[in-house]
């Protein structure tokens, strides 16, 4: 995709699109082609529309289709990925979050299930671009508390991995801001992950593996970790300890 194109329908397809009673198609149109030239062309292009971009976005994340609120998610996503952390500030990186707990928060509907799994998925993996992208600018704890919560992603595999991914990355290099002041609960529900994500080879890939292996290694090395090692255990499910001790045997 071109500047020139992207102008072009910016000023002449886009406003066509977004009218009252539109048909779900073409507003679904409309949002993947924002969707498509924030990941095409970046903020640097087309930093004149971020703010307008990220209006439209927002307004179908509560959306009551869950068509419509997956692809306004994950442009939000897309969009939070690709604006530099100098140019954004806590109001945005709030506004931006709330829109996306609510639009995770939405009930199943008379949707297939895949369909809305499909829907929460890219909400939570937006959350977790959010975090990755702009821990800088605010305090991640409880976006990461909320985003945790629905981790492993067990419908979207590709945003799957990535946030499979970002979680090791956390838990090695800034522990604490998963782990907090409760160190046992955080614990358990990490082990927890790990144990679904391993017995699982949709969810993760050698990289990913590498990690977690390296992890667990590192937490055997811990003193906390073993003085308390059998309350973990015995947190986790028989087949989620099955499959983390088998994995890194």
């Amino acid at each position: 995709m071109t500047l020139g194109f992207a102008n072009y329908l910016i000023t002449n397809v886009l406003p066509q699109v977004f009218t009252e009673k539109q048909t779900e198609n073409m507003l679904k149109f409309g949002i993947f082609l924002i969707d498509d030239m924030v990941d095409y062309l970046g903020y640097e292009m087309l930093q004149s529309h971020w703010e307008s971009f990220s209006t439209v976005l927002l307004r179908y994340t509560s959306e009551s289709s869950c068509i419509l609120r997956q692809a306004a998610c994950y442009g939000l996503g897309i969009l939070a990925q690709s604006t530099p952390s100098s140019v954004m500030n806590v109001d945005t990186v709030n506004l931006w979050l709330q829109a996306l707990y609510s639009s995770v928060k939405i009930p199943k509907g008379s949707e297939k299930e895949k369909t809305y799994g499909h829907c929460r998925d890219n909400g939570v993996a937006a959350i977790g671009k959010i975090i990755k992208q702009h821990s800088t600018v605010f305090d991640s704890r409880p976006a990461i508390g909320f985003w945790i919560h629905f981790l492993p992603l067990r419908h979207d595999k590709e945003e799957g991995m990535v946030q499979n991914e970002l979680l090791v990355d956390i838990m090695r290099e800034h522990p604490d801001l998963i782990l907090g002041t409760n160190k046992l609960e955080g614990l358990q529900k990490v082990l927890s992950i790990y144990g679904d994500i391993t017995g699982n080879k949709k969810l993760y890939n050698d990289t990913i593996g590498i990690k977690i292996k390296e992890h667990v290694g590192i937490l055997k090395g811990d003193p906390f970790f073993n003085e308390n090692v059998n309350v973990l255990w015995q947190s986790m499910s028989q087949k989620q300890r099955d499959n983390l001790t088998e994995f890194v045997k």
